[in-house]
């Protein structure tokens, strides 16, 4: 429905959590927390950082205003309902997105979602307690017919591909003694990113970047959700291992700069040499400490005997 055109708007829930529902981590949901008439977070919405903006839903108690709603076999106005909910806040953004479609009929549904988020007023210095977790703020009619936005790229952490066909022995890993080619691949769930610089960084001994920085020039975002994994194919990392390194795995950071100069990391580990599984099957609750106890003192040994063997 979302590459058709179709907006997709769902209320948060009125349960007080900050759980979503799997839906609600589609990126091309928008999420619905809802809000009393002062901008302070309903005390029954639920939110968290998966919520996208917030809109009037009325209140439960007698000390913030309700909603005026239809009733059941057309009885509005007389007697008239007033209720309460995140379902009455979803509609409101629904209509939002309706009303700015009118007003600029060549909007695609990924430019609406935009608009909406990006017009909308910050009120996380009234909820200090959700700050971070209404979204985008509560949504602004006026802003969102009149101003433009710049909806930044959101990055993730997809894969890790390793080619070591030119100074390896190719099996698609990272081995002592090595110079590797690394491709790691991006997930754009927001505005497309253009020109990314892109900065690997870690602090190990045994491993030394040859080359540290390079750019991806397009990942598409919400307007493109069946592009926007894209690997760095034709400007690698590349990194060289010292021919003594043990097995490892070295914790690594990606630092991103977009397109309007905003810097993001992502983490990531990139693996030395693995040759060795640890599963935990068992499920141990009681015996854990024991269980990966006796891990630890088996890879210790293991290292003894590397070391010994190394040094002759």
């Amino acid at each position: 429905a979302f590459n058709r055109g179709v907006v997709i708007t769902k209320s948060a829930g009125n349960l007080r959590s900050q759980i979503p529902d799997p839906l609600e981590l589609q990126p091309f949901v928008l999420p619905v927390a809802a809000v009393y008439e002062n901008d302070l977070k309903a005390s029954y919405s639920d939110y968290g950082n998966w919520v996208k903006v917030c809109a009037p839903g009325g209140a439960e108690d007698q000390h913030h205003q309700k909603l005026v709603s239809t009733c059941f076999n057309d009885s509005y106005p007389k007697p008239r309902s007033y209720e309460h909910g995140t379902s009455f806040a979803a509609p409101l953004v629904a209509g939002l997105a309706g009303l700015i479609k009118s007003h600029e009929p060549g909007l695609s549904a990924a430019d609406i979602i935009f608009r909406i988020t990006g017009s909308a007023d910050n009120i996380d210095n009234l909820n200090p307690a959700y700050a971070g977790k209404l979204g985008a703020g509560r949504i602004n009619a006026y802003r969102a017919l009149t101003e433009q936005v710049q909806p930044h790229p959101e990055l993730s952490f997809y894969s890790l591909r390793v080619d070591d066909s030119e100074s390896g022995n190719n099996n698609g890993k990272i081995d002592p003694g090595e110079t590797v080619k690394l491709y790691v691949k991006l997930r754009n769930r927001w505005g497309d990113g253009e020109n990314l610089n892109v900065h690997l960084d870690f602090d190990d001994r045994d491993v030394a970047l040859q080359k540290a920085d390079v750019v991806y020039p397009h990942i598409p975002g919400l307007s493109d959700l069946n592009a926007n994994i894209v690997e760095n194919q034709d400007d690698p990392f590349i990194v060289s291992v010292d021919a003594a390194s043990l097995p490892k795995s070295i914790p690594a950071t990606l630092t991103i700069v977009d397109q309007f100069g905003s810097s993001s990391e992502l983490n990531l580990s990139i693996p030395v040499s693995p040759s060795v599984l640890l599963v935990d099957d068992d499920n141990a609750s009681d015996n854990a400490e024991f269980f990966y106890k006796d891990i630890l003192d088996s890879l210790n040994l293991a290292c003894e005997i590397w070391d010994h063997n190394k040094n002759g």
